[in-house]
């Protein structure tokens, strides 16, 4: 029965290393049907999980090996590398740990070290590796410890050691991102990764050739998010825009807040006239990053193809407080054809574009168009010094609709508004509503601004809301909300020496990333330490 067992597990892992996640998958899950308890089942099910890109599922998997077979090595450097390969290095340094003496976790230590911006003590771990067998592996850590020159000759010293080596991939990569077409051609016959074999063909359109490939990686492994996004990048190309969207869709199940999918589903539906779906995916694209302009002037083209002038206004003054050039015309026509559907609402955005562009002269022509012929009319226009104290506040007005939008910084700063009562009357429950909705979208000083207004606010005043939004905060890395949990901890009521120096030590790694010793920063920490 355990040569039975043995043998389905050998050809589950050959299955796994030939990249047939699928097969290798259910052969694992029949061994745990007769052994429930196996550990090199869980640990080839959360490495497969780990290649899908399910992080919690891999670790869970992972520690199961690890709980079950506490000694064996491979388990616990498996679970270390998932860790690592995803951000938690405190928990990749603990089970690193008890092999810090052995040349590949030092390696690993090095990578850990730049990924923590500790570039000299990156250096310094790769520089020792030098004269042992790793060095080809050290050159290639020493390269990403510089830029451009100094980091292709370490390539190059990598490559010249072991052409075998990922550092192949590196150099392809770097070379990639320059276009450099011509000299990646004669690294092509060493390099093995066939993910980076159809970023050059896509490079030098040759996207037939990158679809037969990809076509491949797709059938290994349907969860590979890259593979599916260039495969949609070569339909897209080719002109196949149902199956680019099948692709795009595809990648966004597995990631729903794909950038390059949101973008290129936009754009697909932009050419098919399906206008109300692009918009969809470009107000995504504008939760993810209200900053980019190439997204927010789409968004606006959009909202006017859909004759939604208000929210196409609301997107272009958006554009102007980011010092967007050569919107003045699009403004002008989008006011005037507003005007004709809702005229106060029209008067409103052409006085506020008065108000915060007093200087602009398209600006005031509109505003003396429209109120001449509001007078022609035969009905009052407001001439007094003060007449955009009469009207509702247009500022008011773009931020309401941007909000409305899921802008997380718009949420944000129409909750101030009622907080401090500053052109609305002053009403804590709606600006705790809008700084929940802005700190939903993971906005920091949203969650800062709840833990403060539980905290201090009479009416609402909840100690236990209070330290949760700081708690959420502090765990998503904003240091303000870990230093606020380090001072709450050192408070004679609740004082906990553990949490104080962990959140003290969270932050101090943030503001201090280039110093070993926390404690000649830090008296607080030291005390904590001792």
């Amino acid at each position: 029965m355990m040569n039975d067992i043995d043998n389905i597990l050998d050809s589950a892992f050959l299955d796994y290393n030939q990249g047939n996640y699928k097969a290798a998958e259910q052969k694992a899950r029949e061994v745990l049907i007769i052994c429930p308890s196996h550990g090199d089942c869980f640990y080839l099910l959360g490495l497969i999980a780990h290649k899908k890109g399910i992080f919690a599922q891999a670790c869970d998997l992972l520690n199961l090996a690890v709980k079950n077979y506490p000694d064996q090595m491979s388990y616990r450097l498996a679970l270390a590398e998932v860790y690592q390969h995803h951000g938690d290095y405190d928990k990749a340094l603990d089970m690193y740990r008890p092999f810090v003496h052995m040349p590949n976790v030092q390696l690993q230590l090095g990578w850990i070290a730049l990924a923590q911006h500790q570039n000299q003590k990156a250096k310094k771990i790769f520089e020792n590796l030098l004269s042992g067998e790793l060095r080809a592996q050290a050159y290639r850590g020493l390269a990403f410890c510089y830029k451009d020159r100094k980091k292709w000759y370490y390539l190059q010293k990598s490559f010249n050691i072991d052409r075998n080596s990922f550092v192949v991939q590196d150099i392809v990569a770097y070379l990639l991102q320059r276009k450099n077409y011509k000299k990646i051609s004669s690294y092509m016959p060493y390099l093995k990764n066939d993910l980076l074999k159809s970023k050059y063909l896509i490079g030098i359109k040759d996207y037939n050739g990158a679809k037969n490939i990809l076509a491949t990686l797709v059938l290994k492994n349907p969860y590979d998010v890259d593979v599916l996004t260039l495969m949609g990048v070569c339909s897209e190309n080719l002109k196949d825009y149902p199956m680019s969207e099948k692709f795009y869709t595809q990648v966004l199940e597995l990631d729903k807040n794909n950038w390059n999918a949101h973008k290129a589903l936009a754009r697909i539906m932009m050419r098919q006239k399906k206008l109300p779906i692009a918009l969809e995916h470009y107000q995504v694209l504008c939760r993810l990053n209200p900053q980019d302009k190439e997204t927010l002037l789409a968004m606006a083209t959009i909202l006017e193809g859909v004759e939604d002038e208000a929210e196409a206004l609301g997107v272009y003054f958006r554009l102007l407080t980011l010092k967007c050039k050569g919107l003045n015309y699009k403004i002008k026509n989008c006011i005037e054809r507003l005007y004709k559907k809702d005229a106060k609402l029209a008067k409103q955005f052409a006085k506020g574009w008065v108000k915060c562009y007093p200087q602009n002269k398209i600006a005031q022509k509109l505003l003396k168009i429209l109120g001449l012929f509001l007078i022609s009319m035969g009905m009052i226009f407001p001439v007094q010094a003060d007449y955009f104290s009469q009207d509702k506040n247009w500022d008011l007005v773009w931020r309401n609709r941007m909000a409305g939008m899921g802008h997380a910084e718009s949420q944000y700063e129409l909750a101030q508004m009622f907080e401090l009562g500053k052109d609305v009357p002053q009403d804590i429950g709606q600006a705790i509503h809008y700084y929940q909705l802005s700190a939903a979208q993971d906005y920091f000083p949203a969650m800062l601004k709840l833990g403060e207004i539980f905290r201090q606010e009479n009416a609402y005043q909840d100690k236990k809301k209070s330290l949760q939004w700081y708690t959420y905060a502090a765990q998503k890395g904003e240091v303000q909300a870990q230093l606020y949990l380090a001072n709450f901890y050192q408070e004679k009521e609740q004082f906990d020496k553990n949490q104080a120096k962990y959140w003290l030590e969270k932050a101090l790694k943030q503001l201090f990333p280039n110093t070993t010793d926390l404690t000649q920063v830090s008296p607080d920490y030291k005390k904590l330490s001792e």
